[in-house]
């Protein structure tokens, strides 16, 4: 059930072609926003807002052999002036709801997470989707997102669970859904593998590393014995 409240929204209507929302998306890994409810609330112009959050230090379900876990600040791109994070329906290029360059879509970082409201443009599809929403039909949304950098993500093994902790992503788009998905892991199973490698090879280097100190201290041991006796 979705929750009402006061709202000092501004309305400034969505209008942006669709087309570069459609190729922004390109690479973008997907994932569902759990436990989470849509709230509704009016604004002044006899409209009404979608309103959200992506919680941060909250695990997500097992993905391909890892869960997934987003850090306070991984969203500090989409909180920056000129940033263009889209809200979409559905993850629909042409269904945009409303943009942050617009003013239509608004975050919010907060401890508990990305706090996000939507301005929905008073048209019959956007309309739809409140009532949907108000019945309960569509109850959750998703984001969409891309790691910015290789330091912006980071594997860790925690009583045998492999956890990777976003840091710093770009938001891309978020939105209400009917179907969230959060099995879209194409991406973080490269990473995943490239992490695994490379905690191998720096094992195999420790290992290495430990038996030469131990050679050169047997050596060095014996060195000294022969001294003594000699």
């Amino acid at each position: 059930m979705s929750s009402t409240g006061q709202s000092g929204f501004m309305t400034i209507n969505e209008t942006r072609s669709a087309a570069p929302a459609a190729a922004a998306l390109s690479g973008t890994e997907r994932r569902s926003i759990e436990g989470v409810e849509l709230r509704l609330a009016p604004r002044g112009d006899n409209a009404t807002t979608i309103s959200g959050l992506i919680p941060y230090d909250k695990r997500s379900r097992e993905m391909a052999g890892f869960v997934e876990v987003v850090k306070h600040g991984a969203f500090k791109s989409a909180l920056a002036p000129g940033a263009n994070v889209l809200a979409l329906a559905h993850h629909n290029s042409s269904n945009v709801l409303g943009r942050t360059r617009a003013g239509t879509l608004r975050l919010h970082d907060a401890p508990d997470g990305l706090h996000f409201e939507i301005a929905p443009p008073q048209t019959r599809s956007a309309e739809e989707l409140i009532a949907s929403t108000r019945r309960g039909d569509i109850a959750s949304a998703s984001f969409g997102f891309k790691v910015r950098s290789p330091e912006g993500q980071r594997f860790r093994e925690e009583s045998g669970v492999i956890v990777r902790e976003l840091l710093d992503v770009e938001l891309v788009e978020l939105g209400p859904t009917s179907f969230p998905a959060y099995a879209d892991a194409t991406v973080a199973v490269r990473d995943l593998e490239a992490w695994r490698q490379e905690a191998q090879r720096a094992s195999a280097s420790a290992i290495a590393a430990a038996r030469f100190r131990f050679r050169m201290g047997f050596s060095s041991a014996g060195a000294a014995a022969e001294s003594r006796g000699a």
